[in-house]
């Protein structure tokens, strides 16, 4: 009998208005985002307490120029924030379009410091704008661990992945 393999399987996060991770969560340290993306603010902030805040810092500047994100933990709810070149406050994740937060989710799920054994991302493309795609495939290369790319042509002609 084999071992059995744990990993994750990113297909769809939950990105409509009202869901939970585009509302202050009960901050925890959570080293692996939810299948739903619903810990994206807690799981974020683990990367930057003990994971390669650098890199992830690298990838979400190469997707998003001239945007800072972070997790705001006021009274001990986490919640993601984006502050933008040229706006005089923070946008909240409300505000966020889709994409930015499913590119968020990739991003937290593939530099996870506690990675599962395996990871599939299933159309990981789907509702990202098309100048998005070079951070993409960049970030999926820098993954420090196998991940199983379900994607299509287009993610595969950005970033010249084979």
């Amino acid at each position: 009998m084999s071992p059995c393999v744990t990993g994750a399987f990113y297909h769809e996060f939950s990105v409509a208005t009202g869901s939970a991770m585009r509302a202050p969560q009960v901050g925890f340290r959570s080293p692996v985002l939810a299948s739903d993306g619903a810990n994206l603010a807690a799981a974020f902030q683990t990367i930057v307490e003990i994971g390669d805040e650098m890199l992830l810092m690298r990838i979400l500047d190469q997707a998003f120029p001239g945007c800072v994100f972070y997790s705001d933990n006021t009274g001990g709810r986490f919640r993601m924030m984006m502050q933008r070149e040229g706006l005089s406050r923070p946008l909240e994740p409300a505000e966020f379009s889709d994409g930015t937060l499913r590119f968020l989710c990739l991003a937290v799920a593939l530099l996870s410091p506690r990675p599962p054994a395996f990871i599939a991302l299933n159309e990981p493309e789907n509702s990202l704008h098309p100048q998005m795609l070079p951070a993409l495939a960049s970030l999926i290369a820098e993954a420090s661990r196998y991940s199983a790319d379900l994607a299509h042509q287009p993610l595969a002609r950005a970033g010249k992945v084979d």
